[in-house]
């Protein structure tokens, strides 16, 4: 049978609230009462019950943690790790998992984290309008931080970094170069604010400009692997004929790697014929044959500052309002830019 709370409490000779106290770590016991506990959990293979100790102290000490796509690329696991380390520096574990693109499964996970009466989540919401999912904590009074997205009009803390500032950026540096024909890439998942702002800097900022043609690339079938997508959606535009456009801006970059390689498949140089910018700057990027320009976004930053805003309201310590933090993108160029071809006539 498994051990339980008083058997490790008679093995050990003290009583039952002394062995919580021990192994809760909550007060002060003797060095050798500490000891004979310790020594007698372990004999006893004992692991504390964790419902049980919820249901004590009004706190699980653990927190969930959803993204929408995490094996896409390595975006989130920058965002995991500062998550992890501000988690673990207050004695938080984590419960992980990715909703892959699937509103269905998203919701299993949120409510798997309601049962699991977890202290609070950090999630990386699919649909920017899909709240439904998310009520069932606000009826729980349980908090929500979203992290690099979120639900328009959802009451809840966000960290986020300003991606209609990133899609200018891009914009404003190929029309510095003198393309003037450009494609955009938006790859799977597209209905979120990060992506829906990430287009509206870029597209706005060009149309300013008065760019001769603008061009959508997409795949009719929605993948997981964000670099099959890349590669997928460029190769089928590339059977559908000719292309007018020098440059391509792909909204990950896993997308961007795909579409590299299917470029190169089909003999163009990049970045002579055709420029090409990824976006989050994944550590990827510099060590590719050809250095990928891209967007950078401080995800480690953006996970710790999710996971302090998330801890300081389960702790009853957050803010009367709840907060938003932007955090700002930069540039990065690497060797997948150069001046437009029509530009160098």
């Amino acid at each position: 049978m498994k051990a339980r709370l008083i058997d490790v409490a008679k093995l050990a000779n003290v009583s039952r609230t002394t062995a919580f106290r021990v192994l809760s770590g909550e007060g002060n016991v003797k060095e050798d009462t500490y000891q004979r506990v310790m020594k007698a959990a372990e004999q006893l293979n004992y692991r504390p019950n964790r419902y049980a100790r919820a249901l004590r102290t009004k706190s699980s000490k653990v927190i969930g943690v959803v993204f929408s796509n995490l094996f896409s690329g390595h975006f989130y696991a920058d965002i995991f790790k500062g998550i992890e380390d501000a988690a673990y520096a207050e004695g938080y574990t984590l419960i992980l998992g990715s909703a892959d693109e699937n509103l269905v499964k998203e919701q299993k996970l949120l409510n798997s984290l309601v049962e699991h009466q977890v202290d609070g989540v950090i999630v990386a919401p699919m649909d920017k309008k899909g709240r439904k999912s998310f009520e069932t904590f606000k009826k729980e009074n349980t908090p929500i931080v979203f992290v690099d997205k979120y639900i328009e009009g959802f009451p809840a803390d966000r960290v986020v970094t300003d991606n209609w500032l990133g899609g200018k950026l891009v914009a404003e540096y190929l029309w510095s170069l003198g393309h003037k024909d450009i494609a955009f890439c938006k790859g799977v998942g597209w209905n979120n604010t990060s992506t829906y702002f990430r287009e509206q800097g870029f597209v706005s900022c060009l149309k300013k400009q008065g760019v001769n043609s603008l061009e959508g690339i997409t795949f009719p079938r929605s993948l997981d692997n964000a670099m099959e997508y890349g590669y997928q959606a460029v190769k089928k535009r590339l059977e559908q004929g000719s292309v007018s456009f020098t440059a391509i801006f792909c909204f990950t970059d896993n997308i961007a790697a795909g579409c590299v390689y299917a470029l190169l498949k089909a003999g163009f140089r990049i970045p002579e014929d055709i420029s090409v910018v990824g976006y989050n700057d994944d550590d990827f990027c510099k060590y590719h044959p050809i250095g990928l320009t891209t967007v950078a976004q401080p995800k480690y930053e953006m996970g710790k500052k999710a996971a302090e805003l998330l801890l300081a309201r389960c702790q009853g310590k957050g803010d009367a309002k709840y907060r938003e933090i932007t955090l700002r993108p930069k540039l990065v160029l690497r060797e997948s830019c150069s001046v437009s071809p029509s530009a160098k006539m």
